[in-house]
């Protein structure tokens, strides 16, 4: 039985009873532990991921509160325009090279299972 109208909620939406079965079904899979860590970012990459960040953070509520679709629109297309000019593409790079050490190293493991 579930214990909630939310947790009912949970497994009719994922035609599921338990989270194992929701693993098992292969919807979600667990990271298998590996050596991976995030490398730090340099001052210059944690200063622009800070303007980043705030850009989009502040930015994202102006969007929500917009009067009308034009409005929301506008300030989408300018946070976008500023994220840009801050370093957004040098912030994607980074997380993209890190996504691809952890997956390595994941590969690595099963290789060698």
């Amino acid at each position: 039985m579930a214990k909630s109208d939310i947790e009912q909620d949970w497994r009719d939406y994922n035609s599921c009873i338990s989270i194992n079965e929701y693993f098992d079904k292969g919807k979600y899979v667990v990271s298998p532990g590996t050596s991976f860590t995030l490398e730090p970012k340099d001052t210059e990459l944690k200063t622009t991921w800070a303007q980043v960040t705030d850009e989009i953070k502040n930015t994202s509520w102006k969007a929500m509160y917009a009067k009308n679709d034009a409005e929301f629109d506008q300030i989408v297309k300018k946070m976008k325009k500023n994220a840009k000019a801050y370093g957004y593409d040098a912030c994607i790079e980074w997380s993209k090279s890190q996504a691809e050490r952890r997956h390595q190293l994941e590969q690595d493991l099963k290789a060698t299972k």
